[in-house]
């Protein structure tokens, strides 16, 4: 779910006779909820290794404009042998137009599975990446990383603050995009029978 041009817009998968696969687009909904209009999209087959053992997982998708998509991915090296688990290798920032083509790609410093991802209000893009906040420019260069404890979701409050959801339940770190640092741990109860 994302909001582009004053619109709520939701992911989903076109189904029609003639079409076969279903279709990927985004829809952008009115106040009531009635689809304006739909935007396809197909996405990328992403790849960074020839190794079979291997594994390319994508986590977040963000569009950046009717054109243009943002995906980030990571690598998992898969293990056979009993007893010893998979590793989670390298991610991602991956670029790509609508068609599926990807245009540009990064490394992500640190090691994670880069689950969470925001685009910010002055065109930047925070990933979480290791134990770390990474922070991009709008083509995709690295600036900045605050490091804290944050390990899943980036949450921006109405006021622009971007939060960082820690390890554990009920602690958040908020993060300072000016001068790339965090606040202490903010604990938070989280309402039961929700």
């Amino acid at each position: 779910v994302e909001f582009h041009d004053g619109m709520l817009c939701i992911h989903m998968r076109q189904d029609s006779e003639q079409q076969q696969p279903p279709q990927n687009c985004v829809a952008y909904l009115d106040t009531n909820g009635n689809i304006v209009k739909t935007v396809p999209y197909s996405v990328p087959i992403i790849k960074h290794s020839e190794r079979d053992d291997i594994l390319e997982v994508s986590r977040s998708r963000k569009m950046i404009d009717e054109n243009t998509f943002l995906y980030s991915s990571y690598t998992i090296i898969m293990h056979n042998t009993p007893g010893v688990a998979n590793e989670v290798d390298s991610g991602y920032l991956v670029l790509c137009d609508a068609a599926g083509n990807i245009v540009k790609e990064t490394l992500i410093p640190g090691y994670g599975t880069n689950s969470s991802m925001k685009q910010l209000n002055d065109g930047r893009i925070a990933v979480i990446g290791g134990e770390s906040v990474c922070i991009f420019d709008s083509e995709l260069n690295l600036i900045g990383q605050i490091e804290s404890g944050a390990k899943y979701n980036l949450q921006t409050t109405p006021l622009g603050e971007l939060i960082a959801e820690g390890q554990f339940e009920g602690n958040y770190y908020r993060l300072d995009l000016e001068n790339y640092a965090s606040s202490a741990e903010i604990r938070y109860q989280h309402p039961k029978n929700v």
